[in-house]
């Protein structure tokens, strides 16, 4: 196997490995889809925000932040993706990562042959609920402070580059742009995937599991950025429905970012869900891990 060879790790295997646990042992993904379960509400208050009598409160703060235009159909609809994003946000700093400690707790347990017990599931895993807001706080402040930097850097230099281009390339520069955030993602997850493994699985301190992901990162760069760029690759089409939305949007209907956030909420659970038992599978494979019950 070529792959594994280049790599010094079977990739495929592994793949196979969360694949078959997924489909055999379906409740490794039940707290993905709590996640899931409250995007959608949180889509639907979205939704009907600019209504009574949630508009009494989300109103106010729509017209002050974004204008009185948004408060109204089809203003409000065009609103929804970002007001979306803010709510998933918060989402995942109040309860995505320790979900996802819960799953890994689970493929952990199912690989040494440990009964899953819910209770001791949960109460394990909001013992160390400080240090999974930890990593969910720096993970998001990380992610904005590289779209920031990326996005001011590729527009000042694709200013410069934009009258030497044909004319079909400058329209593409927003997916272009979308493509380069989307493969900076995979590499900064390449780094910092195996922190709530590292903390579930070795019980080690949130600064302990930075530090011991970001080095196997760096040591097992290639494994890893395969192990986990292929399913991202499965979100790629969201993301570029996205960034066309509004282009789709001037030749349908405003309600099309409704379906592309539901969508986008559907995929997002089994993608993610995949990747962090991957991620579970590689710490649980590399030799040398202390894996304590």
């Amino acid at each position: 196997d070529r792959m594994r060879s280049a790599m010094g790790y079977n990739v495929r295997k592994n793949w196979v490995e969360s694949f078959t646990l997924m489909v055999t042992r379906p409740i490794v993904i039940l707290p993905f889809i709590i996640v899931a379960f409250l995007e959608g509400i949180a889509l639907e208050l979205v939704y009907f925000s600019p209504r009574r009598p949630i508009s009494y409160l989300v109103n106010p703060l729509v017209k002050k932040f974004f204008g009185e235009g948004f408060v109204h159909y089809p203003g409000s609809l065009l609103l929804l993706p970002k007001l979306f994003y803010y709510a998933q946000v918060a989402i995942y700093l109040l309860v995505g990562a320790l979900l996802a400690a819960i799953t890994v707790a689970m493929v952990r347990n199912l690989r040494m042959g440990l009964p899953l017990k819910a209770n001791a599931l949960i109460k394990n895993a909001l013992k160390r609920y400080t240090s999974f807001l930890t990593y969910a706080l720096v993970l998001v402040a990380l992610m904005f402070l590289v779209k920031k930097v990326e996005v001011y850097v590729f527009v000042r230099v694709f200013r410069k580059l934009a009258i030497h281009l044909p004319q079909i390339i400058v329209e593409m520069s927003p997916f272009m742009l979308a493509l380069l955030l989307f493969l900076s993602s995979i590499i900064l997850q390449v780094f910092l995937l195996l922190v709530i493994p590292i903390i579930v699985m070795e019980k080690k301190m949130i600064l302990k599991a930075f530090w011991g992901s970001i080095v196997l990162g760096f040591r097992n760069f290639l494994s890893i950025f395969a192990l986990i760029s292929v399913p991202f690759m499965i979100y790629l089409p969201i993301v570029l429905l996205r960034t066309g939305s509004d282009k789709i949007i001037a030749k349908t209907f405003p309600e099309v970012n409704i379906l592309i956030a539901a969508a986008s909420t559907i995929v997002t659970v089994f993608v993610e869900c995949f990747i962090m038992i991957c991620g579970s599978h590689f710490l649980l494979d590399k030799e040398g891990t202390k894996v304590k019950k």
